[in-house]
């Protein structure tokens, strides 16, 4: 759904002006970003629901390929963002790191890029 910056902004709950959210399942885009920005908010949003609903061992299963992700294919528009999220509990740090991955790597290749192509493509 789009939105006013201030309809944002209330409905997701953080001070830092947010771009988008989720909250009860529906995503929430100001209407403020423009048309390419819009779209990469849209999938990150998307890929936070998308994580919420898999199963634990699927859970932990994706925060493997991310790990080995993170070794090996680290890009720094990925690295910059997730750095945003070093002191948070795995829980968060992991549902963000699925987001940002999916959103800003187009290069993700194996098994992450199959995960992946699930909900976008690639």
């Amino acid at each position: 759904m789009i939105v006013s910056e201030n309809d944002v902004e209330s409905r997701c709950e953080v001070a830092d002006m947010p771009i988008g959210c989720v909250s009860g399942q529906k995503i929430y885009l100001s209407q403020a970003l423009e048309q390419d920005r819009l779209q990469d908010t849209a999938v990150h949003e998307m890929l936070h629901i998308a994580y919420s609903r898999l199963s634990s061992s699927e859970r932990q299963e994706i925060q493997e390929l991310l790990q080995s992700y993170k070794k090996r294919q680290f890009n720094r528009a990925v690295s910059e963002e997730l750095a945003l999220y070093d002191d948070e509990p795995d829980a968060i740090y992991f549902d963000e790191f699925h987001s940002i991955v999916g959103s800003l790597d187009k290069s993700v290749s194996g098994p992450l890029k199959e995960h992946y192509q699930n909900y976008i493509n690639y």
